[in-house]
């Protein structure tokens, strides 16, 4: 029963320091006595036991960093650069799809077929191939940005964009200037995979193993890839 009263006034102890702060009141000193041997000391939200009084010091509670004024401010600093990324991919779909509607109309290949002269053919595949690509690039980017690191992810997914780029105007061009394009996107998207990997592991051995073990073991699989 100590043990729940305890936290019961913990938390209305929290809540009024909340609250006095949201109105821009001072933070008062408060002293009340507790059923048991020891009383709380709250500074900052860390408590530490004392005896004969419990006190809030006089000063509003504050967060590290730019957690202090909006919570949500790191990770919307940790997922920019992965959002940027992923809103130029779609808009690369789109020009992608808009291609191959204005490629209907110049062969005058009507919908739902998909069959017809080489260069619409070219054009319609090579927009096929990208769009089968996109979920899996999607699921990459993001786990080796959160796990990994969001720098390194983006700037890999901005150089897949841009081998997908190359990779539809050869094929439209011609089958054989596809295959360079495609390769180098293979080979992004295999290390986009590996940090997710990488990134993934460092979560969940970390804690059971210890950072001295498997963090040092990551960190230096890491600087094996980026070169820092």
């Amino acid at each position: 029963m100590d043990g729940r009263r305890l936290e019961t006034d913990r938390i209305h102890l929290v809540r009024d320091v909340m609250q006095r702060r949201n109105e821009g009141s001072p933070v008062l000193r408060l002293h009340f006595p507790l059923k048991c041997s020891s009383f709380i000391t709250w500074s900052a939200f860390k408590p530490s036991v004392h005896n004969c009084s419990t006190t809030v010091h006089n000063r509003t509670p504050r967060l590290r960093g730019s957690e202090e004024h909006d919570p949500s401010f790191d990770m919307h600093d940790q997922i920019a650069f992965l959002g940027a990324v992923t809103v130029l991919a779609v808009l690369q779909q789109a020009y992608f799809f808009l291609q191959v509607i204005y490629a209907r109309r110049k062969y005058k290949v009507p919908p739902p077929t998909i069959s017809g002269p080489l260069e619409f053919e070219r054009i319609f595949r090579a927009q096929v191939n990208c769009s089968e690509y996109l979920p899996l690039f999607m699921a990459v980017l993001w786990v080796a940005g959160f796990f990994f690191s969001q720098v390194t992810a983006a700037s890999c997914g901005l150089l897949y964009l841009y081998a997908r780029h190359k990779y539809f105007k050869g094929y439209s061009n011609s089958s054989q200037e596809r295959l360079s394009p495609i390769y180098f996107s293979s080979g992004v998207l295999w290390i986009l995979i590996a940090m997710s990997g990488i990134g993934v592991l460092s979560h969940i051995l970390s804690p059971v193993f210890g950072l001295e073990i498997a963090g040092t073991l990551l960190t230096m699989l890491r600087k094996s890839i980026i070169g820092f």
